[in-house]
């Protein structure tokens, strides 16, 4: 019998680059949605590398050690015990640390195969391309510079680049079949950090990917570009059981939070009908008080009533706001806007659904009037979070290209300088550096007039439970629902309204606490505990001390086999449950 195949699968070794707190490139939507909020800044940890641990869970025949932020020494270990392929995935800001280490893998187990995936990717060439295609796969790379020369002996390093789905890619490469059937459970994933600690244990996070890419086709959009289409991984049977046996590790008495990762999870409608309902009606969702928060668009999410999304379990949408402005020969936006963002923020947040809207500054259209106007019309939304961005083209998108040929793209020479804060593009109606002040005003302003995210969600949950109790009061687990994240928040509004940036936030936020009080009775000895604990620690720490540093990712290694954990050195424990 032939000996089982042993992979290993890992990102980019440690330490990471350090920016600025309020610029760092490697902050995956942590304290850029609570942005300027000063003591309530949220940051948010990512302890694993979903897409690696997706792959890892799909092969049957190998046993796949995964690394999450390795060091160089733990890479070099795992890398002595001489794989038969190797794995690394890197996001284009890393390309360095991804060329460091294809390095020393290709020095420590020169017989492995090695293969590349990640975002990076879109600018690095695959092997047996000529210098035409090179050229292509490098536009707007400054030839001869140390970006464009490492990138070339990356790709001549690697036996494969995966440009797409990783699941199916490796599975060719390990002679599995590549279209057998996945599971698209993942691991914790997108852990909220408030003052440190856990909104929500690790434990109960429930995570799962059950489509990549995206059928939206916005040029500028790195996902999109990507995959180049929506790709389904599960059926809505399937989703839900994978969501069904996250939920057995919940202990009694604990709740659940999902994330449930999809760019669009509303656009297919009879699919995610299919699922609402499974979960609905699933005792086991309701006696955990499982809720999930995914992504979504005006468009789509206005086609649904929103008791059904409660009924469903939705719990907080990332939603993309749109320019007022039409874009008549610009070619940035393909899709029409249909202008029902503020009907549909209003119906969602009555419902009790919190939100992250994400606003884009520097569209070609946008002069100083333009964007003011569709500032104001964003600020008006009441986001519950925010991410507000620059323009920002992505190396190997349609509109990177586009704008390299029109020469305003300033020609890379480091890849650490292409990420979320890059400044290498040129707008048509601002400098660089007066965008990035209105960016920066933008984030300003929603925490001086409307509060920290913390407010935000107790005067979302609020209107959710006057809602249902007028409305729905059908929906009563959903009201604990909403009951139990307000006691879990209460602690949190002493400290806003000692340190709010305004006495108008101040009063909104003394307001929603004798809300909170009057909806739940009065507060238990803990409750007052952890107020005036938190207080405390506010008054005594420094501006942001502790939260806004860069992030540097936890060290994990996971080890599968047949597709099953093994082995984990996750808080000594793993997140998978065994039948």
């Amino acid at each position: 019998m032939a000996s089982q195949k042993r992979v290993l699968l890992t990102n980019c070794p440690r330490p990471y680059p350090e920016h600025p707190p309020d610029r760092d490139g490697m902050d995956q939507y942590g304290l850029r949605i609570t942005k300027h909020q000063q003591l309530f800044q949220v940051p948010i940890e990512y302890p694993f590398q979903p897409a690696l641990h997706l792959i890892a869970r799909n092969l049957g025949s190998a046993q796949v050690t995964v690394l999450d932020g390795p060091d160089r020494g733990l890479l070099t270990a795992e890398l002595s015990r001489k794989p038969d392929l190797v794995g690394i995935s890197f996001p284009t800001p890393l390309t360095p640390l991804a060329l460091d280490a294809a390095r020393l893998a290709r020095r420590v187990a020169p017989d492995a195969g090695l293969v590349l995936g990640g975002h990076g990717v879109m600018t690095v060439p695959s092997p047996g391309m000529d210098s035409v295609e090179v050229d292509g796969m490098l536009k707007g790379v400054a030839p001869g510079s140390v970006a464009f020369e490492s990138a070339r002996e990356l790709g001549r390093l690697a036996h494969r680049v995966c440009r797409g789905d990783g699941v199916s890619c490796v599975r060719e490469l390990l002679g599995e079949r590549p279209d057998a059937p996945i599971d698209a459970t993942l691991p914790p994933t997108g852990l909220l950090r408030p003052f440190g600690l856990s909104l929500v244990s690790p434990r109960n996070m429930i995570s799962l990917a059950p489509s990549l890419g995206c059928s939206g086709g916005c040029d500028f959009c790195t996902t999109g570009s990507f995959f180049k289409k929506r790709i389904v991984l599960v059926t809505p049977d399937q989703a839900h059981a994978s969501i069904r046996n996250q939920l057995r590790r919940v202990r009694p008495g604990d709740y659940a939070y999902g994330v449930i990762l999809d760019e669009d999870l509303m656009a297919d409608r009879p699919w995610f009908e299919a699922l609402g309902r499974r979960l609905g009606d699933d005792p086991l969702v309701h006696s955990t008080g499982f809720t999930f928060t995914t992504f979504g668009s005006v468009r789509t999410i206005g086609s649904y009533d929103p008791a059904d999304l409660v009924r469903w379990r939705v719990n907080n949408i990332w939603i993309g706001v749109e320019t007022t402005f039409e874009q008549t020969g610009v070619g940035y936006l393909e899709r029409k806007k249909e202008g029902r963002d503020a009907e549909v923020f209003s119906r969602i947040h009555g419902a009790g659904i919190t939100t992250c809207a994400s606003l884009i500054l520097g569209w070609d259209f946008h002069d100083a009037e333009s964007v003011g106007r569709d500032v104001d019309r964003f600020l008006e939304l009441e986001p519950t979070s925010a991410q507000v961005l620059p323009l920002i083209p992505v190396p190997g998108t349609r509109l990177w290209s586009r704008m390299v040929d029109e020469g305003r793209i300033t020609p890379v020479e480091r890849w650490e300088d292409v990420h979320y804060y890059s400044r290498l593009f040129r707008y048509s109606h601002f400098a660089v550096d007066d965008l990035w002040r209105l960016e920066d005003d933008v984030e300003r302003r929603l925490y001086a007039e409307q509060g920290p995210f913390f407010l935000k969600m107790v005067q979302v949950y609020l209107r959710g439970l006057g809602w249902l109790r007028s409305a729905h009061p059908g929906l009563d687990s959903m009201a604990q629902v909403y009951r139990r994240l307000l006691r879990e928040l209460r602690p949190t509004l002493p400290s806003v309204i000692r340190f709010a940036p305004s006495a108008a936030v101040a009063s909104k936020a003394a307001a929603a606490l004798a809300e909170v009080d009057g909806a739940l009775g009065a507060p238990s000895l803990s409750q007052r505990a952890k107020g005036l604990a938190l207080w405390a620690y506010n008054l005594l720490r420094s501006d942001v001390l502790g939260i806004s540093r860069p992030y540097q990712p936890p060290t994990n290694r996971t080890v599968y086999r047949g597709g099953r954990i093994v082995e984990s050195t996750w808080g000594g424990e793993s997140w998978e449950v065994r039948p």
